[in-house]
């Protein structure tokens, strides 16, 4: 990686010094909240909130997948 080239990698290669074997590794490890600054990750409330959970499902089973989330300390 060298930033003054333009060859990075990835956000992660930057962030935290990660080898990455490929492109789909790099978006994941971009998501960590070290990696990006978005969050540090404390989970007080809202602040800090490092998880979102996206469900694609039948609309005649919405209502339990939200029992689900919420069951579980999810916020929706």
């Amino acid at each position: 990686m060298h930033p003054l080239t333009g060859d990075i990698v990835s956000l992660t290669s930057m962030t935290q010094n990660a080898s990455l074997t490929n492109r789909s590794a790099g978006i994941l490890g971009a998501v960590d909240p070290s990696a990006s600054g978005m969050s540090d990750g404390r989970q007080d409330g809202l602040e800090g909130r490092d998880i979102l959970l996206t469900v694609v499902l039948d609309e005649n089973i919405f209502d339990q997948a939200m029992s689900i989330i919420e069951g579980a300390g999810g916020f929706v």
